[in-house]
């Protein structure tokens, strides 16, 4: 599963859908209103015909690495989520955050 790095990310409709459904809490400071930027470093996951399963977001503003992610209903329980975490950690480790909470 492809794992893209958002340059430019915004709140969206799909990511929405997906966010929407992750524990409260999980994702902070987020706008009701779309197409407004975000903040932080933003991922999604794509299954192999492109649709998106499932978001991560890096959060570097309290000086170490928050990581979030948000697989969608529907793909649950078959390892994304743990792929995706695994891939935001090295991400973290390589920007060089020595703290890296999950």
């Amino acid at each position: 599963m492809p794992i893209i790095h958002e340059n430019f990310p915004v709140w969206d409709e799909e990511k929405r859908r997906i966010v929407g459904s992750a524990p409260e809490g999980s994702f902070h400071g987020l706008p009701e209103t779309l197409n407004l930027p975000l903040p932080s470093n933003w991922w999604r996951m794509e299954s192999s015909t492109g649709d998106v399963i499932g978001y991560g977001w890096i959060d570097t503003g309290r000086g170490n690495a928050e990581l979030s992610i948000a697989i969608a209903s529907e793909v649950r329980g078959q390892g994304h989520g743990r792929t995706f975490l695994h891939h935001l950690e090295t991400v973290a480790r390589a920007l060089q955050f020595s703290e890296v909470i999950g």
